[in-house]
């Protein structure tokens, strides 16, 4: 059983301290970013001494530096060398993975939920930035769709994205470019997750009845960039992020 299953029991230890006796004590929770840390009250060091260990392989785990950073990552609209990164690992491994062809990729800016340091990235810092399971699912669009997706894309002023160039203006889109070809008017598949295609935030043009076809691909999205700073890590590759103008406003 690893440090992340194990910390699953710490609840019923909890429970069962609370309920085998009368006496006050305290759980004091304190939040870092991805991980919750227990501490019992100094008064019950017998529960301190099970919660103890769970803690410290939690946190043996998630210090393990999995690569080096070149550059501050952070969010913005309508790019980000956080989103452009984020986006292009995600479609780089579904392509590996998927024995067919995916057009291009589109996630949310929600779904990244903090900056990455310059220097040493962590696993526990990746499971900040992607506190949630979600997995990758492939969708097909009808060409309607395509072009609600990217109306979508526009009144946002932008979200991570993919193989996916265009620009905005007021609030609607243009010169718009997918794989680095002029739009066509067919299906594209599209690569997101699985919380994106029921229709979170608001993008019902992933949800069926809509859409054209599901795959998920039953690949964690948080496991596929760990993978991947890891093996960039051992390859004594520094990660590195850029904004190369696939979302622009146009003036």
């Amino acid at each position: 059983m690893n440090a992340l299953n194990k910390l699953a029991f710490i609840p019923l230890f909890l429970f069962i301290g609370l309920t085998s006796c009368r006496t006050h004590w305290e759980v004091n929770e304190s939040y870092t970013g991805n991980k919750t840390l227990l501490a019992a009250n100094a008064s019950r060091p017998d529960m301190e001494a099970i919660i103890s260990p769970y803690r410290d392989s939690l946190d043996y785990v998630m210090n393990e530096v999995l690569c080096q950073s070149a550059n501050e990552f952070i969010i913005n609209r309508p790019e980000s060398n956080l989103g452009n990164w984020a986006s292009d690992v995600l479609l780089e491994c579904a392509r590996a993975q998927y024995n067919g062809t995916i057009d291009a990729a589109m996630f949310n800016t929600g779904g990244l939920r903090t900056a990455l340091p310059t220097g040493n990235i962590t696993r526990g810092k990746i499971f900040e930035l992607m506190p949630f399971d979600n997995e990758l699912v492939l969708v097909t669009l009808p060409y309607n769709e395509v072009r609600e997706m990217l109306t979508y894309l526009a009144v946002k002023g932008g979200e991570p994205v993919s193989e996916i160039q265009l620009k905005i203006k007021d609030g609607t889109y243009n010169q718009v470019r997918i794989g680095n070809k002029e739009l066509e008017e067919r299906s594209y598949v599209i690569l997101t997750n699985d919380y994106l295609s029921n229709g979170g935030d608001k993008m019902y043009f992933f949800t069926e009845g809509r859409r054209l076809n599901r795959t998920p691909l039953d690949i964690k999205v948080r496991d596929v960039v760990i993978d991947y700073c890891r093996s960039q890590g051992k390859s004594g590759k520094s990660i590195t992020g850029i904004k190369d103008g696939r979302i622009s406003h146009e003036n």
